[in-house]
């Protein structure tokens, strides 16, 4: 079993937070109420954002980056089944859920490299050409509509295989059954989304407390510990 609060992204969003967080409670607020700034601006200062806005988008995409991690370890841990009680209704909630919260924690993570100036493309069209990614848009997003270079097909899941634990089939508009392991198409998202937390999180080190050399390496150092812990706490149970 999964335990979320001990998954390396659960940590690295926690570790953005007591950064966030430590800095606002150092704020002195009666020299900066005496200076007239407003506290965006100096979270914008101390993070070398971009605009005021950061504070604000810092906070959504950490609580987004955390509800939709629990939501994709429930479904590691349970799958379609928990004592026979899922009906097959059930089990395309659970398959839609767990795609569209891989996708809103993309969503997250996105946002956050680009509040510390890494995002790119490279990295987009990484996280795009994973399998995971696929099946969220052919079938929680665009069934009836997928748009494959140009031309209009559709997809649809087999039903039998919602009551495999870890394949799922997919048929396409030729009628063809083309399989997916579920474990892996989301392990690999998993790697991917730790691989970039890791990124984003050295790199606000490094704006927050760059001129602070024993800061910066004591919480890279911290963030070493959760990086090696990585390779096997997001394994599903057997």
């Amino acid at each position: 079993m999964i335990q979320y609060s001990k998954t390396p992204i659960r940590q690295y969003e926690n570790f953005i937070r007591d950064i966030l967080n430590s800095s606002v409670r150092r704020i002195n607020w009666e020299s900066l109420e005496e200076k007239g700034d407003m506290f965006v601006d100096k979270i914008q200062s101390l993070f070398k954002t971009e605009n005021s806005m950061s504070w604000s988008f810092y906070c959504s995409s950490l609580d987004t980056l955390g509800d939709s991690t629990m939501a994709i370890v429930s479904f590691q841990n349970y799958r379609f089944k928990r004592r026979n009680e899922v009906t097959g209704g059930e089990q395309y909630l659970r398959l839609y859920g767990l795609l569209n919260a891989v996708y809103i924690n993309y969503g997250a993570l996105m946002s956050l490299a680009e509040l510390v100036k890494i995002k790119n493309v490279d990295i987009e069209a990484t996280f795009k050409n994973t399998k995971i990614y696929f099946l969220r848009n052919a079938l929680a997003a665009h069934p009836t509509n997928f748009n494959e270079n140009g031309r209009m097909v559709n997809y649809k899941v087999a039903r039998f295989s919602l009551e495999n634990e870890r394949q799922l089939v997919v048929i396409n508009s030729s009628n063809k059954f083309v399989n997916y392991d579920l474990n892996s198409s989301i392990n690999e998202y998993i790697s991917l989304a730790e691989s970039l937390l890791y990124k984003v999180c050295s790199k606000i080190v490094q704006l927050r407390y760059g001129s602070n050399k024993s800061k910066v390496s004591n919480l890279l150092e911290e963030l070493d510990k959760i990086k090696s812990t990585a390779s096997n706490t997001m394994q599903p149970p057997t």
